[in-house]
């Protein structure tokens, strides 16, 4: 990467920097002549034709002895590309030198040299020179493109000499044109700036936040109210109020951080008081899903015997009626009449979505027991998915070890509608800041026929565009004498990915998979999610071959939970029981030491947490949301092995895993 940072620079000399040069002075007649500046042309056409030794030779023949003193700078600096370009970097060094005594009248020319010398420097690995001229380079006369990767190096070179100080500047200016908090959250160097960002101390944070209060960048205002965020739920509560105070003056302009700090406002007002015993629930008791949600309470009813006794909890049900915008009403009425700490619900992620959206408003901890299909940057540390989010099962595709075993270019099968789009949205943020290459998505729709998308993923549609290819085969296939199989089609698939991840549901995966033999598209690496731990597609692993996925990693303890589930309700736990007692625990670890009166309190307690352990798995706050600790298995003929650490589960343990849809 770096080389192509510092190949862009050079190479910007030419291209962009030199052919703009008659335009930096006030009176650019006084520093470069005409017929200079022709000769100055010629040499770089000629370099652009690729000849490098005429372009020198050109350059050579252009006296000194008649040239002004910033036309001498302009030569040198020329000479210097030139060596740079045939990695002669001492001579290029010696040519830049000579051409910065001379730039002193052309500001540009000078911020242009200095920004050359310093990647000659650190081209030789020379730090300590790199970054003396780098921080002798004036950015803001280079042009938007020389700048940016100004910036890229100097944060490089600062980080190698322990400025890093200088590093945040230069990370702040490498993504002040984000305009969106979307792209700004997705973007890799953001990553890095909020990490060093929350190494310093609060007076010095809140000072390099007022540092570009004129500027008004997106990326330092975002800052500001995350630290702002930090403070309320901390022990500064009155400091975190006047931050918050003071970004919704400076960035009034920024509609996203308007948003943001209204929506923070607005939970510092609902912070009434709260009862820490008091638990609401809010499940569908009544209408076709009613079934699921007694199997709820008889999870909740394991936990509480087995965590609280008696009358030491308080539990609030409500009905959801099998509703979102209903089960959204209950959480409002739960939380502002009978202050719940926390809500326990969305127990299928149509209804999900809208109760936790509810919550968010009010600054209430949400513990859904499925997924939410809504973007990473919508999700808080206030909202714990108990199956394991869809960035939970991203993050886990995307280890260092299973890229390692499967490569860094990627393809993605995907359902369409909010559940497809969420993956599509994590998939993307996860690859760019992993560095992966993504080759092919696309999205299939709810059928019984996948043929025709999977043919547009494997490049089968557009025979037009292949038309000589499809000629040639068709030819050897007519030269053929002996076919055993029926061949239906002419072109080979084009698989110009190392994996691909198909976030199915187990119907679909059935159809899917074999699909892809049937289009001649053999022996991929497919990876799914938790559903395929399921008995339709345990039963038809033979049939499928060899495939992955990723999905819960059990806890060892989830026997003990099944033997007094069975001694209280005289029959065998399921997926959904197991969950419920899950999200109570998770209750439990919160309240259960000291006595918490507040929701800020709350608040601070969650975020000290850290990690949450519970039968089904582990979950981790990272980045700001809450990701469950998931395992990469690999299914073949009937078994499931864990991967990486060869622990074999038994047949009948993997099949006990009912088939679940979205819960």
């Amino acid at each position: 990467m770096f080389k192509n940072i510092i190949s862009f620079l050079i190479f910007s000399q030419i291209f962009i920097s030199c052919s703009g040069i008659s335009i930096i002075s006030k009176d650019p007649k006084d520093l470069y002549r005409e017929d200079f500046m022709q000769k100055v042309e010629q040499v770089k056409m000629t370099y652009r034709q690729g000849d490098l030794n005429a372009a020198s030779a050109k350059l050579k023949a252009i006296d000194d002895q008649t040239l002004l003193p910033a036309e001498k700078g302009m030569k040198r600096n020329l000479a210097g590309v030139l060596f740079f370009d045939q990695g002669n970097y001492e001579q290029a060094i010696y040519n830049f030198e000579l051409a910065l005594a001379n730039s002193g009248l052309d500001y540009n020319l000078n911020a242009q040299v200095n920004l050359n010398l310093g990647s000659s420097y650190f081209k030789l690995g020379f730090m300590e020179k790199a970054y003396y001229y780098l921080s002798n380079c004036d950015s803001g006369k280079l042009t938007s493109r020389e700048a940016l990767n100004y910036h890229k190096l100097r944060y490089q070179v600062s980080k190698d000499q322990g400025e890093n100080r200088e590093a945040m500047v230069s990370l702040v200016n490498i993504i002040k044109d984000e305009k969106n908090l979307f792209d700004l959250r997705n973007n890799p160097y953001f990553h890095r700036l909020k990490e060093e960002f929350f190494k310093w101390g609060k007076g010095t944070q809140i000072r390099f936040v007022e540092e570009f209060s004129d500027e008004q960048y997106l990326a330092v205002g975002y800052l500001g109210v995350l630290v702002a965020e930090k403070l309320f739920y901390g022990t500064d509560k009155a400091d975190g109020e006047e931050l918050l105070e003071w970004i919704q003056d400076k960035y009034g302009d920024n509609p996203e951080l308007v948003h943001l700090t209204q929506g923070f406002s607005t939970k510092i007002a609902l912070s009434t008081d709260m009862n820490p015993r008091s638990l609401g629930l809010v499940l569908p008791l009544t209408g076709k899903k009613a079934a699921f949600g007694k199997r709820v309470l008889l999870g909740i009813d394991t936990a509480l015997r087995d965590k609280f006794g008696e009358d030491s909890i308080t539990l609030h049900i409500e009905d959801s009626e099998g509703s979102g915008s209903i089960g959204g009403m209950r959480v409002k009425d739960l939380v502002e009449k009978e202050k719940c700490a926390a809500i326990i619900g969305g127990l299928f992620s149509d209804e999900a979505t809208k109760e936790y959206l509810e919550a968010k408003k009010r600054g209430v901890l949400f513990i859904s027991l499925s997924q939410i299909y809504l973007p990473k940057e919508e999700k808080t540390h206030l909202l714990i998915e108990i199956p394991g989010s869809i960035e939970s099962q991203v993050h886990q595709v995307f280890t260092p070890k299973m890229l390692d075993k499967f490569g860094s270019k990627a393809a993605l099968f995907y359902p369409s509608g909010p559940r497809g789009e969420a993956y599509v949205n994590e998939f993307w943020r996860k690859a760019k800041l992993n560095a992966i290459s993504v080759t092919g998505v696309q999205s299939f729709e709810d059928q019984n026929d996948y043929l025709s998308n999977l043919k547009n993923l494997l490049g089968l549609k557009f025979k037009r565009e292949r038309q000589e290819e499809l000629e040639l085969f068709s030819d050897l296939y007519k030269l053929e004498k002996y076919i055993s199989t029926r061949r239906i089609q002419t072109l080979k698939p084009q698989i110009d990915f190392d994996w691909i991840f198909i976030p199915s549901l187990p119907r679909d995966t059935l159809q899917i998979v074999p699909t892809f033999a049937y289009l001649d598209a053999s022996k991929l690496n497919i990876i799914g999610g938790p559903s395929w731990r399921s008995r339709s597609i345990m039963k038809e692993s033979r049939r499928l071959g060899r495939l992955y996925f990723v999905g819960d990693n059990i806890n060892p303890s989830v026997q003990a939970f099944n033997e007094k589930f069975r001694l209280l309700h005289k029959k065998a736990p399921k997926l959904i029981e197991m969950r419920s007692f899950d999200a109570v625990e998770i209750f439990n670890s919160l309240v259960s030491k000291g006595e918490l009166t507040s929701r800020p309190e709350l608040d601070r307690v969650i975020l000290e947490k850290g990690s949450f352990q519970g039968i089904t798995g582990i979950w981790s706050l990272e980045d700001g949301v809450w990701l469950k600790d998931m395992a990469s298995f690999e299914l073949t003929r009937g078994s499931i092995v864990q991967m990486f650490e060869e622990k074999e589960l038994s047949t009948p343990e993997a099949k006990s895993v009912p088939e679940m849809q979205n819960i």
